[in-house]
């Protein structure tokens, strides 16, 4: 799908800032750039559509060297996503999503199916195709500029730091939407970043540059259990205790299978008597598929007891989730940035599949430190 063959980018006669690269990236595949400032990662991607130009060496597209292709059909050809969104403030929603349509000379009908198409993969209603840029959120306008890059159904997509400029929650949210996005459509990604948590989460592949070489590639699991150096340890992160421990990744081998859930039509009278049945202070409300519909906790059931009779109405559906396949140090930092107890596990029909609780966690954390055998009852020799 892409292939670096001996790619040196130099800027005048000092250091080069790609110093002889050679990679390959296959069809598919979610490739994740990483390194400290100057590193080449971002002059890297740019030499994919012609934004930079290379000095030495060949880089492959498709079976195509880019430097026999025009530039500018190049660029039509491959998505591209920057961390400022870039949209065009008195277009549309819709003209700003089909733009490359328009520039390829698309009929309205099909600029109008494709938007329509699009809106939905971001979970948007085809209403917002009418909104200007100005009326939508931060990581709304990020789903549009994604959306831009996929109009044409490029096979391949180049992203620069896209999520960067976005808070915590909203930039977690996009991720793992754009993760899914990209597995389902099948979508060749490179992807720049200086985060690692966001590459170990996303890349199937992460490849790790310094002074513009490579310092290592491979898999989040192979970098993290087998670092090639003093440098990617540090750049890694030593803190990163339970990210490194080899027989515990996914949230699936960690979470409790029983979480107590309640029928969002239940009363809330029958609704407390679980709750002091399973000595729980919270319930998961599901529909007749146990599909998670929300949550209702003591506070709610006080709060609404002489205004509902029903769980349905008394619930917060606003509820933050995790797959069963998602990757357990993800999961536990989202759990601390917004300071849950909990975190609800679904799985593709986001029916209730568990739950992970802090306590989980924990002996997670304190079999890492300490190990499984620790006795805490007799005091150990210094």
């Amino acid at each position: 799908m892409l292939e670096f063959k001996n790619v040196t980018k130099r800027y005048g006669a000092g250091r080069p800032a790609v110093d002889n690269l050679n990679l390959k990236i296959n069809k598919g595949e979610f490739v994740c750039f990483i390194g400290p400032s100057g590193c080449g990662k971002t002059t890297t991607m740019k030499m994919v559509n012609r934004l930079h130009e290379a000095t030495e060496g060949q880089i492959i597209v498709n079976g195509k060297d880019i430097r026999k292709q025009d530039p500018v059909e190049l660029r039509r050809s491959i998505g591209y996503v920057i961390q400022q969104i870039g949209l065009m403030p008195h277009m549309t929603v819709k003209e700003n999503i089909v733009l490359v349509g328009t520039l390829l000379k698309w009929p309205k009908s099909k600029k109008d199916e494709r938007a329509k198409e699009l809106i939905k993969l971001v979970n948007l209603p085809e209403s917002y195709l009418d909104k200007y840029p100005h009326e939508l959120s931060g990581g709304q306008q990020q789903r549009i500029g994604v959306l831009r890059a996929l109009a044409a159904d490029p096979p391949l997509i180049l992203m620069d730091e896209p999520f960067g400029a976005l808070d915590p929650i909203t930039r977690d949210s996009l991720q793992e939407e754009f993760k899914k996005l990209q597995k389902d459509l099948d979508k060749t990604i490179v992807f720049v970043t200086h985060d690692m948590d966001e590459a170990l989460k996303l890349a199937d592949r992460i490849v790790i540059m310094k002074d513009g070489k490579i310092i290592q590639t491979g898999t989040p699991d192979e970098i993290m259990r087998s670092p090639a150096n003093a440098f990617v340890e540090d750049f890694i992160g030593k803190d990163r205790l339970i990210q490194g421990r080899a027989d515990v990744t996914t949230v699936e081998q960690v979470m409790n299978k029983h979480a107590v859930t309640v029928d969002e039509n239940e009363t809330l009278r029958n609704a407390i008597s679980l709750m002091r049945d399973k000595r729980v202070d919270s319930l998961l409300a599901v529909n007749q598929d146990n599909v998670l519909t929300g949550y209702i906790d003591v506070e709610m059931i006080d709060s609404f007891y002489k205004k509902a009779l029903t769980v349905k109405e008394a619930m917060e559906t606003d509820v933050f989730t995790v797959q069963e396949h998602s990757l357990l140090r993800d999961t536990i930092h989202k759990m601390l940035r917004r300071g849950a107890k909990y975190v609800p596990v679904v799985n593709d029909q986001h029916q209730v599949a568990g739950i992970v609780t802090r306590t989980s966690l924990a002996d997670i954390v304190y079999d890492t430190i300490w190990g499984d055998g620790m006795d805490f009852d007799e005091p150990t020799e210094p």
